[in-house]
């Protein structure tokens, strides 16, 4: 993700299985630095229904800069 101008922006990438709470797996920051722009990876095994997604991390910061910036991929590296 980059943020926007002088501001910052704060995401965390959660897991969730069908039975349980979700867990963060990480957290980015960009810095309020012009355009910065902040990175979150991880490796993490995943069962048929378990769902994954990013989202805002508690409210901190508020601008996402650019349409063609933010991304959000997954691969399967091994099947069962």
């Amino acid at each position: 993700m980059m943020s926007y101008s002088s501001n910052n922006m704060e995401i965390e990438m959660v897991h969730a299985t069908p039975n349980g709470s979700p867990t963060v797996l990480c957290r980015a920051r960009a810095s309020q630095t012009y355009n910065a722009m902040g990175t979150c990876i991880v490796n993490v095994r995943l069962a048929v229904g378990d769902d994954v997604w990013v989202r805002h991390y508690s409210s901190r910061g508020s601008y996402i800069y650019g349409s063609l910036f933010p991304t959000f991929s997954g691969h399967l590296i091994y099947a069962e």
